[in-house]
């Protein structure tokens, strides 16, 4: 149970709804006022002392929304958010890391082709020709080989960078 259920539960006893109250008396009223003026107090100071997570809360929420075409309503963007909350830091990082090695490769492969990389199909064979030729002529560079075989961005390295930007964030905002 949580904070907000126990004083629904506890008013309900006092008789917020309930035919059978809970004998009550002025000193258990101002106890139970005295909880939720504490409850709402703290969670507005929550929001506020957490304003940095709640920006990027609210801005992930609504591409959330925005995804699966609803409204603050649907719950589905809600567990989606609570499954992203619920991944562990270093599957979080691991991602980070990969997006950044797949863009190497695809910077790589743009720079060696000479433009923005493009589906086979939307080529002509001469093209696709052209683009073949070009890339097995950068695979003889042991640079080259290394953005595809080997990780440009390592997970450690990624991690340290990210903490940093983070704390840099969180002192420059306090």
């Amino acid at each position: 149970m949580n904070i907000i259920k126990a004083i629904d539960r506890i008013g309900w006893r006092f008789g917020l709804n309930n035919k059978k109250p809970f004998p009550v008396n002025q000193n258990d009223i101002d106890a139970f006022n005295v909880i939720a003026e504490y409850v709402d107090c703290t969670h507005k100071q929550q929001f506020q002392d957490n304003e940095l997570f709640a920006k990027l809360y609210i801005m992930a929420y609504a591409k959330m929304v925005e995804h699966f075409k609803t409204d603050i309503l649907n719950h589905e963007p809600r567990k989606q958010m609570m499954k992203l909350l619920d991944r562990p830091m270093e599957m979080i990082i691991q991602d980070f890391t990969d997006r950044l090695n797949d863009s190497e490769m695809y910077f790589m492969v743009e720079e060696v082709i000479g433009g923005v990389l493009k589906h086979p199909i939307t080529l002509s064979e001469e093209q696709i020709g052209t683009n073949i030729e070009k890339i097995k002529e950068a695979f003889r560079n042991d640079d080259n080989v290394k953005v595809i075989v080997d990780d440009v961005w390592k997970y450690e390295d990624v991690k340290e960078c990210l903490v940093a930007e983070v704390n840099h964030v969180l002192n420059n905002k306090r």
